[in-house]
């Protein structure tokens, strides 16, 4: 189920204008070469029936806020990034406004607004304007408006058999009452979500917002600075519309808030710092600039009227529970700049669990803590969208805090159980009130908050679940549950109240710092659970961690460097540690690759007319096996050497197999790749020149080709009329199969989303090849969100469907005039399938949107994969064939033909 998002134009707080559509004047001087547009933008603006829609100049002048992390008072930070933030806009923004204010653009444009957060404008026009807009100095990029998904979550009854606790479970699990019997309940400390709304009356709330200017729940009441309403302008937080939308219930953001700072000081102690302050902002989801114009007042509070933003109130930690897709350019920076002015970023990890891979935005982002779902009995929520992330391969999500059958406030004085990450995020938000109440030096510093929630966090393992690997579930950190389950007090333990801190200082023996340094600080929480916490050394190679009283172990490590000593420290008040790396000598590994002709096995090949045949191949010792030298007779490959995460560059392998590469002495990990083979990871240890031969086993895989585009048309074939996210089973010809990675298939998927599947019969799928997250077992050949029936339903004259057709030995799978959701220019595509060869070759009559498209195969584990496009327009055009034929193995190398 989608919603689809309309933008309420004309109710926005910041001032729009409303052009004139008369004669246009002359158009801006254009700039030396137009900025890129988006194809999504010109899909959008095709597609609108009155020819225009939003779309976002993305502006080249972009600025550096790294500087603020060194910023270490509250108030001078957030007032240094807004500084810079609007200064960049107002330096940058003007000579557009005002030809946007003048009328003086070609095309129309009915409205505009322009945020600082980041330095971009929102314009709503046609597009001509587009193009012209394009075209102007300091636009770097038009950018389209992304699909926005309100919060979903699931409504429960209450469990059988119990009643309301004065402190609710999830609050004692996580030991927030423990810390409260500290005196630490978040007092000083501010905290906002971005959602639906808050019901400030509610008795658990009220007393807690900002906004409450008296002592009790009569108030008196100033919303100014404490609560904002993009769409609605100055009504207040009672008078916030809370229908139900997308199977969520009225009142989510009230439920998120109350799991917060919910209290009504009795029988109803349901948040995390009942002492914190609460604003709010509703920001999910009527549109995109109503969503980034919230965000923006995040760090910068207003007036109702939108006036006077003051970033001294802005919020300690900001919980999101609105979801869209990943890699949005706008609102990762705009993340990533709360971050900057020192704002805790929380978010809910999903609720597209088991799936592995299914974390989604925005928690998707490198700047959030994205957290996923926990239960009573401390396993992984089954609904808690797993890891690794699509965006950016990182184990995730962070951690997990409890999110099924969580009790918290909805609107009217009420209370809910309701399940889901939007229940779990909020426990982390409360969260951080209490660590930077307890130790106020850690305000601010949001990436080692974020250290010590992770590592104080209690493990939660997941036997059995293989997201990242086989049974990688049993291992810490996770893709199930990350590091564990929130513990706050474990972590307050560890932090300590401020009054005292340890310095360590990383150094060559010449005393020259060695920056980005990771620091390994090992320490042991009051009940015994060891504690590890990783830092990055800065640019003089220090960096100060924030402790409690007592021994800990400093070690330090670096690409190129071995670590003297470590120290064992006392820490009590201000310490400083002095570390030593030395740099270690250059030696030079000459590796050969190779395929050891060691004796024959024989494995299915391809089949062939129906019939089963078999193939002789050589094998190969054990994965991990490395030669000492190159067995006789043994077959060279072409292949390439990495050492991933490591500055040294990839090298392939010559006629003979042979590779050199210079790496500092020391240990390092391999990743040797061919095709036809299993890619190896191999761990040596080089004190010295080296010579060494490592040895692949063969595989079913696919070579990559382009071959001459030679369209066959299926629509004379069978019709297939798909809806939007749906299949088709299709049996291949009787007594006929296709081998796709070694293995006979008989029958297969259609999927309306741009793919033919031998496994999953539906799922979306954008992201990279391979990834384990479903669907896997899949023919990507223009895999995005799309929708066979969006023709009909937006245009005329579209034969739109999809097509099968046999000719021959060959199977035609035909998209045609096949639309994105929820509309967009149509796309013409193919997988021609030999039955004969194996061979899959994908062809291209009209493409049209491919930026957020992926195109390649991968095999049934999501283990192995040939990736050929991703969100890449460069690579993917009209008249285009690409094939992938099946190998096993190589033919081998020879030197001199």
């Amino acid at each position: 189920m989608r919603f689809t998002i309309q933008p309420r134009l004309g109710l926005l707080v910041i001032v729009l204008a409303l052009l004139a559509t008369g004669m246009p004047a002359a158009p801006l001087a254009p700039a030396a070469a137009a900025a890129p547009i988006d194809p999504a933008v010109l899909a959008d603006l095709q597609a609108a029936p009155d020819g225009q829609a939003t779309f976002f100049l993305w502006l080249a002048d972009q600025p550096d806020l790294s500087p603020a992390s060194g910023i270490e008072d509250w108030q001078a930070r957030g007032q240094w990034v807004f500084n810079t933030l609007q200064g960049t806009a107002q330096r940058s923004q003007p000579a557009l406004e005002k030809a946007l204010k003048s009328g003086s653009l070609s095309g129309h444009v009915a409205q505009w607004q322009g945020f600082w957060l980041v330095n971009a404008i929102a314009v709503h026009g046609d597009e001509e304007a587009a193009k012209t807009l394009a075209q102007q100095p300091g636009v770097a990029r038009v950018l389209p408006a992304v699909k926005l998904e309100p919060p979903k979550v699931a409504v429960d009854a209450a469990p059988e058999g119990t009643t309301p606790a004065a402190v609710e479970w999830n609050v004692r699990q996580i030991n927030a009452d423990d810390v409260w019997a500290l005196g630490i309940t978040g007092q000083g400390i501010t905290l906002a979500n971005v959602d639906t709304g808050v019901d400030y009356t509610h008795p658990a709330l009220v007393s807690q917002y900002r906004g409450n200017q008296g002592t009790g729940a009569g108030g008196p009441f100033s919303h100014d600075y404490n609560w904002f309403d993009p769409t609605w302008g100055s009504q207040v937080p009672a008078a916030l519309p809370t229908t139900a939308t997308g199977g969520t219930p009225d009142g989510h953001g009230t439920h998120v808030m109350g799991t917060q700072v919910g209290s009504d000081g009795g029988s109803n102690q349901i948040g995390v710092a009942p002492g914190a302050r609460w604003i709010a902002a509703y920001g999910c989801c009527a549109s995109n600039r109503s969503l980034l114009a919230a965000l923006q007042w995040m760090l910068a509070p207003t007036r109702l009227d939108g006036s006077a933003p003051n970033p001294s109130l802005r919020p300690h930690a900001v919980q999101n529970s609105w979801g869209g897709p990943g890699g949005s350019l706008i609102f990762a920076e705009a993340m990533a700049n709360l971050k900057a002015a020192g704002i805790f970023v929380a978010a809910s990890a999903g609720n597209y669990g088991p799936l592995c891979g299914s974390l989604s935005s925005p928690g998707d982002n490198r700047a959030v803590f994205d957290v996923g779902s926990s239960s009573r009995s401390d396993t992984v929520s089954n609904l808690s969208s797993r890891g690794p992330n699509p965006l950016t391969g990182k184990t995730g999500p962070d951690l997990v805090a409890p999110g099924d059958l969580v009790r918290s406030a909805v609107p009217g004085a009420s209370y809910a159980y309701l399940s889901g990450t939007s229940m779990a995020g909020p426990h982390v938000a409360g969260a951080v009130a209490l660590l930077w109440q307890a130790n106020p030096s850690l305000a601010g510093r949001v990436d080692y908050s974020a250290e010590l929630l992770r590592k104080t966090s209690t493990p939660i393992t997941m036997p059995g679940e293989s997201c990242g690997g086989v049974d990688s579930g049993s291992t810490v950190p996770n893709n199930s549950a990350g590091w564990g389950r929130l513990d706050v007090l474990r972590a307050i333990q560890v932090a300590g109240n401020g009054s005292s801190r340890l310095a360590v200082v990383v150094a060559d023996p010449a005393g020259n710092p060695v920056p980005g340094a990771t620091i390994i600080l090992r320490t042991t929480a009051p009940d015994g659970r060891p504690v590890t916490l990783d830092a990055r050394a800065d640019q003089q190679g220090r960096f100060e961690f924030l402790l409690a009283p007592g021994n800990v172990t400093v070690s330090a490590e670096a690409f190129g460097y071995a670590l003297r000593q470590p120290a064992n420290v006392s820490v009590n008040e201000s310490s400083t540690v002095n570390l030593v790396l030395e740099r270690q000598a250059t030696v030079t590994l000459r590796g050969r690759v190779v395929e050891p002709s060691l004796q024959k096995v024989y494995l299915p090949a391809v089949q062939r007319n129906g019939t089963a045949a078999s193939a002789a191949v050589t094998p190969i010792a054990a994965t991990s096996h490395v030669e000492p030298a190159a067995p006789s007779g043994s077959k060279a490959l072409a292949a390439r050497v990495s050492v991933p995460g490591a500055p040294v560059a990839a090298v392939t392998t010559d006629c003979n197999g042979a590779f050199t590469m210079a790496l500092p002495a020391g240990t390092h990990t391999l990743l040797i790749e061919a095709t036809g083979y299993e890619s190896q990871r191999v761990t040596i240890t080089l004190t010295s020149d080296r010579s060494q031969a490592f040895s692949l086993t063969p595989t079913w895989d696919y070579a990559v080709s382009t071959p001459a585009y030679q369209w066959i048309d299926a629509t004379p074939g069978t019709r297939h009329q798909l809806g939007d996210d749906s299949s088709r089973r299709i049996d291949l010809p009787a007594g006929r199969s296709f081998s796709y990675y070694g293995t006979a298939k008989t029958a297969l998927n259609i999927i309306s989303n741009g793919f033919l599947s031998f496994g999953t019969p539906y799922s979306r799928f954008q992201g990279v090849i391979p990834f384990e997250g479903s669907p896997n077992h899949a023919i990507y050949a223009y895999a995005d969100d799309l929708n066979p029936d969006a023709a009909a339903l937006h245009s005329t004259g579209y034969d739109n469907g999809i097509y099968t057709l046999v000719q021959g030995d060959r199977l035609i799978v035909q998209y045609n005039q096949v639309e994105h959701w929820p509309y967009g220019n149509p796309e013409t595509f193919q997988v021609v399938l030999d039955l004969s060869s194996g061979a899959i070759t994908m062809q291209y009559l009209q493409v049209s949107w491919p930026s957020f498209t992926t195109v390649g195969l991968e095999d049934s584990a999501g283990r192995r994969g040939v990736p050929y496009s991703y969100a890449n327009s460069a690579n993917l055009r009209s008249g285009l064939a690409v094939r992938y034929s099946p190998v096993f193995g190589q033919p081998g190398q020879t030197c001199g033909g």
